[in-house]
């Protein structure tokens, strides 16, 4: 929907500044459209994430743009990444293929290569792989407080802010009183889970809880996010 749509543009967004804001001289996007339309960026994301560095054309022509984004696919398509996007379609501004190539570059790096870490032997990009083993970790985080049952999925189960509460626990027990922190209002239970987070263990805020506060919330922005709680707590 639209709506998943426009919440996927923003933790995307932030998902790319937290990864620039490593590099010498960062500049943050604030338009995931318009700001990748070069490939600059996402030649730096591949840079950021595999310690190779990427050739690139740093002209403003449209031809500089498509060289670029060539560049980005044909990485992804050696990790046997299949995805349907095309070198026109980044500088083209299509929010369709811009959202899929993100989200594949999230999913490799982010998902499928900490936590496929395990079984070297294993298909590294194989469908489901890597959110069926976070779905795991999740669910081994709160199986000792998590009272509603167990968490099966990565939109409704995470609407009341409860199960991001109890992975905060799961790591630091300090930091929440489980009978005192966790109220029945979801925008404050999540409100205080992504502080939490961010402040003490240093998990940057990609949701807001209004992201997460609707009725079907955006499993691609769950799972980037659940995914930066991983990686630095496995």
């Amino acid at each position: 929907t639209e709506e998943m749509k426009a919440i996927q543009k923003k933790v995307f967004v932030r998902w790319i500044n937290y990864q620039i804001a490593k590099t010498e001289n960062p500049v943050a996007i604030t338009n995931l459209i318009k700001d990748l339309k070069d490939g600059n960026i996402l030649l730096t994301l591949l840079e950021l994430n595999t310690g190779e560095k990427m050739p690139r054309e740093t002209g403003r022509l449209r031809i500089n743009h498509m060289f670029n984004c060539s560049k980005v696919l044909g990485y992804l398509q050696k990790q046997k990444i299949k995805i349907s996007v095309t070198r026109n379609d980044v500088p083209d501004g299509k929010v369709d293929a811009i959202l899929s190539l993100v989200w594949n570059i999230i999913l490799y790096f982010q998902v499928l290569r900490y936590t496929v870490k395990k079984q070297p032997k294993a298909p590294i990009f194989k469908k489901g792989t890597g959110k069926k083993a976070l779905l795991l970790w999740c669910q081994a985080a709160t199986t000792k407080s998590f009272s509603l049952g167990v968490i099966t999925n990565f939109t409704t189960d995470w609407i009341n802010g409860y199960a991001f509460m109890f992975i905060v626990h799961s790591l630091r027990p300090n930091l929440v009183n489980l009978e005192q922190d966790i109220g029945d209002d979801n925008k404050k239970n999540l409100d205080k889970a992504f502080t939490l987070l961010e402040e003490h263990l240093n998990v940057p805020r990609l949701l807001e809880p209004s992201d997460v506060d609707v009725e079907q919330p955006d499993e691609k922005s769950i799972l980037t996010y659940i995914a930066c709680i991983y990686r630095r707590y496995p």
